[in-house]
């Protein structure tokens, strides 16, 4: 999205992909190329915010990632432990009661 110069002019002109190609449309120049440029531009602040807000939701899934993983990590000692106090051993990685 730009104002572009020609002479005494400005017009303005606004991209978009069209394939793997950038393409410039014409959009005008005066009142309503003005309008046209504000409603662009709330349009990308509206789009940035609520890519923010999918980065902020994922770094938060990730947190709850790693705090589970944990908790995993924590009930998988937890329970060697407990094997272990008991008697038992692993074959295979099963576990097993010493006889």
């Amino acid at each position: 999205m730009a104002w572009i110069r020609k002479g005494n002019q400005e017009y303005y002109y606004r991209s978009r992909w069209q394939g793997s190609h950038v393409i410039s449309e014409y959009v005008g120049n005066g009142p309503l190329a003005e309008l046209s440029a504000e409603i662009d531009q709330a349009e990308r602040q509206e789009r940035i915010a609520r890519h923010k807000q999918e980065r902020q939701r994922q770094q938060e899934y990730k947190q709850a990632e790693r705090i589970a993983d944990q908790v995993g990590d924590l009930i998988n000692m937890i329970t060697q432990a407990a094997y272990l106090a008991t008697g038992h051993y692993t074959h295979k990685r099963q576990w097993r009661k010493r006889q």
